[in-house]
């Protein structure tokens, strides 16, 4: 049997820490697999993307910038015309991981707004009032908002350079399914954030720059959660210094956990060694969040400086 292969693919990905998560399972589940990085120039993407998904080896691919939204095309389904998204997908017109689905072909999918939910869950107590701010559009940024959508979040700030681009945000499926979304997601220009840090008590920078410059006195309350979707260098962009220091939650939560499903959709199965007539079959491999993985991660950061 051959080995089964992943890769994370964009246009920058070289020092990704994608590959150390996955290494760190294949010897902590003694799993014989391969995960890599394929950089691919945005001019290139077509005849690249259609060569990587022919290899009968591979099991699934990770996608990041720019290639969350450009990548679904190239999913539909051979034989039939459409294509195979799950729920957050779908919702959000960005795709953060493909898994083989039982027609033999792709489907995509988007673990980044489960990731998000899982590195914030630890704080959500502290926030009393529901109110956020989202800084940047990305592919991240969609499943973040989606995600705090779906927890009740009652005024969801969103702020990019480009307001042109972040008006298109009321296109997307999860806006078009439901209407009552729409009045809880209002549109910022970046230069009007100073007014409205006061009134957040979540404060979310999706970009890979600290937005929160040193020039401007910013009115942040001392009860104010900051998350910092960078995770590199340790400790983010600098954004997280705006907040108390129990009130940072660092990007690299979010990596590792939306990397969980990926795991365990791709490497992880059924323990053929149970028996499915007593209580049906275990899953072998499946991976779990532990601090040695988070420690592992730090020390590669601390590695690459």
């Amino acid at each position: 049997m051959s080995k089964k292969k992943a890769y994370v693919i964009g246009a920058n990905v070289r020092t990704s820490l994608s590959p150390a998560i996955f290494n760190y399972w294949f010897d902590k589940y003694n799993v014989d697999g391969e995960y890599g990085y394929i950089e691919i120039e945005e001019k290139n993407f077509e005849k690249e993307i259609k060569t990587i998904l022919k290899d009968s080896d591979l099991v699934g691919l990770n996608i990041t910038m720019p290639y969350k939204e450009k990548i679904i095309p190239y999913l539909k389904h051979k034989e039939r015309d459409w294509t195979t998204l799950d729920h957050t997908a779908k919702n959000t017109g960005a795709v953060n991981h493909i898994i083989k689905n039982i027609s033999g072909g792709w489907t995509g999918c988007n673990s980044d707004d489960f990731g998000f939910g899982k590195a914030i869950e630890p704080f959500e107590k502290q926030i009393k009032t529901k109110t956020a701010i989202v800084i940047g559009y990305g592919g991240a940024a969609k499943a973040i908002i989606y995600n705090l959508l779906i927890k009740g979040y009652k005024r969801i700030g969103l702020f990019n350079r480009s307001f042109e681009k972040i008006e298109k945000i009321y296109n997307l499926n999860i806006f078009k399914d439901h209407d009552y979304y729409k009045s809880r997601v209002k549109i910022y220009k970046l230069e009007e954030l100073k007014e409205h840090t006061r009134d957040a008590r979540l404060i979310i920078n999706t970009t890979p720059t600290n937005p929160l410059k040193s020039s401007i006195k910013w009115n942040i309350d001392d009860n104010t959660l900051g998350f910092d979707a960078a995770y590199r260098p340790k400790g983010g962009t600098g954004f997280l210094n705006r907040f108390k220091s129990q009130k940072r939650i660092e990007g690299i939560y979010m990596l590792v956990w939306q990397a969980l499903p990926c795991w365990n959709g791709w490497f992880a199965g059924p323990d053929p060694t149970t028996n499915p007539e007593a209580g049906g079959r275990l899953i072998k491999n499946r991976a779990e969040i532990d601090e040695g993985l988070i420690n592992h991660l730090f020390n590669k950061i601390d590695e690459n400086k």
